[in-house]
């Protein structure tokens, strides 16, 4: 939950040297006897925790909707794991010489940047059935985007079953009606779709939703390129949700690549601390936690950033990589009784530790990215 990025004994080092408040650091405790300690704690606890959070930060706020709909993304990703064979038995190898790995699957608020969920599954595990798992916890004032690799009939079965809304990027081949939608003139169109396929079917059965036909709305977007891109959405109102403000709101969706970026460089989600199944999701799910109580506080300094920055060119925002740095040996004080103070500073560091919020902005995706690997054996020095 400190964010741990070097070794473990350093990092032990330097914790009790905080919490005591000491100027020199002293051997408190082993990384032997914590790693004993540890294998008495269940990764759920962080689960646990981070539920309290995230329902207290809804239940409690007047937190950012899009047109009255929370506004969350579905999206997974990959995270590289230790060479342990206590790894590779709980998740599995690609290939046998590959590292171990895991499949993750974010369901991410990305106006408020909360994650709500966080699924962890061996490396072959299937988004769209984790994307399932994530509807069972979602409410009927959702609105979820998700990418092109996700539309199915049975999500849109199960969105049809919660009363939760979607949009969805859609290939063009993606079926017969959508190639007949691409190539006609029409750019808003109601539709209504059937479960063809026999593995269409199953796969309905296999997550308890309908196979009877579903409404569903197709639109085609025009892209600063002059290209068009398909969406399939559950939103049938054209009056409520006209074609034009689509565009803008499925952009919205790539707060989640960008929350996925901040696990994988900032919060180095792949640096372990130890090199068993349940040292791994303990890690994971404490980084989400943590980043988490980052969140609500950048929320709640976002008045002062707006009144402070009120006659600036650009909206600015909590630049999240420092607010990161400054939550830090910070975290474990906050369960203390003299929190206030401390959550009322932080409040105030993270509302003059900002960045620009420059619209419309872009950047050419990079496909090959060289990601940086973490050795178990080899960890960082301060």
């Amino acid at each position: 939950m400190n964010l741990l990025k070097g070794s473990l004994q350093d990092e032990l080092d330097l914790f009790f040297k905080n919490i005591n408040s000491t100027e020199f650091e002293e051997r408190y405790v082993s990384k032997a006897a914590f790693s004993k300690a540890r294998a008495n704690l269940s990764h759920t606890t962080f689960i646990d925790a981070n539920e309290n959070l995230v329902n207290s930060f809804y239940e409690k706020v007047d937190y950012r909707k899009w047109n009255g709909f929370r506004l969350t993304a579905i999206d997974g990703s990959t995270l590289k794991l230790p060479p342990s064979q206590y790894v590779s038995d709980h998740f599995g190898r690609r290939i046998p010489s590959e590292v171990p790995q895991a499949k993750i699957s974010s369901r991410f608020d990305v106006l408020n940047k909360v994650c709500l969920e966080l699924l962890v599954d061996p490396w072959n595990g299937d988004e769209r059935n984790m994307a399932h798992r994530h509807l069972e916890h979602v409410e009927n004032h959702d609105l979820i985007l998700y990418d092109r690799g996700y539309p199915c009939f049975s999500l849109y079965a199960d969105h049809k079953k919660r009363n939760s809304q979607f949009v969805m990027r859609l290939a063009k081949n993606w079926s017969k009606e959508t190639i007949a939608f691409e190539t006609s003139n029409a750019r808003d169109k109601t539709i209504e779709i059937y479960p063809h396929r026999p593995e269409t079917k199953q796969r309905c059965l296999d997550n308890n939703v309908s196979t009877e036909s579903v409404k569903v709305r197709l639109l085609k977007v025009k892209l600063p390129t002059g290209e068009d891109e398909l969406l399939i959405t559950s939103l049938l109102d054209k009056s409520a949700h006209p074609l034009g403000v689509f565009k803008d709101l499925y952009s919205l969706r790539w707060g989640i690549e960008e929350d996925y970026k901040t696990k994988k460089v900032w919060m180095e989600y792949e640096n372990f601390s130890g090199k068993s199944a349940e040292s791994v999701l303990q890690d994971i799910f404490a980084k989400m936690y943590a980043q988490n109580i980052v969140a609500v506080i950048s929320f709640a300094a976002k008045p002062l950033i707006d009144k402070n920055c009120k006659d600036r060119k650009y909206e600015y925002q909590t630049n999240q990589p420092q607010a990161l740095s400054k939550i830090k040996n910070n975290l474990f004080k906050l369960t203390k009784r003299s929190a206030i103070s401390l959550m009322t500073s932080l409040i105030h560091i993270f509302s003059i530790t900002i960045e620009p919020i420059r619209p419309n902005r872009k950047e050419k995706r990079k496909h090959k990215i060289r990601k940086r690997t973490f050795y178990p054996q080899y960890k960082t020095i301060r």
